[in-house]
This record gives structure tokens, sequence and C-alpha cells, in this order.
């Protein structure tokens, strides 16, 4: 899995995260009980790790990897990451 993606899978489990959390606050955790269960799961299984530290592209301002040595949008060489 590309980074793109893991991060993308980041977001949408990060929202389910926060659905689940919302709906146990307003009605208790009932049958949502297996569902969350579910979700630990399918979180561990994914071993996604933590989000990869990144950093402003100088030109373009496009998100690169914090040790990147170009761009991976313009293609312009970054200057050493502090």
């Amino acid at each position: 899995m590309q980074d793109d993606q893991r991060s993308r899978v980041r977001t949408l489990l990060g929202r389910v995260r926060a659905e689940l959390e919302t709906h146990d606050a307003a009605h208790g955790p009932g049958p949502t009980k297996d569902i969350r269960e579910s979700f630990v799961e399918l979180v561990a299984a994914l071993d996604l790790g933590e989000e990869p530290a990144t950093r402003g592209c100088p030109t373009c301002g496009s998100r690169c990897m914090e040790n990147a040595k170009i761009c991976s949008n313009c293609w312009v060489k970054l200057p050493l990451a502090a």
C-alpha cells in the first residue's frame, strides 16, 4: 500500500472511530460493542503505524515526506530537513 493510500485509510478509520464515539456518547455502547471490537481488530490487522512526518514544498506547497530530497509534485530539489 502506498503512503497516500495509507493516509486515506487512516483518515477513514478516524472518521469511523469518531462516529462510534459520537454514537456511544449519545446512546451508550449497546449494539455498537461488537462493531467496536471488529473495528479494533481491523485497525490491528491493517498495522498502518503512525502517519509519516511531512513538510511543505517551498515552491509548490505540496506535502512531501520529511526526508525527501525532491518534491514529488514539482520535482524541485528540497532543502535539507531541519
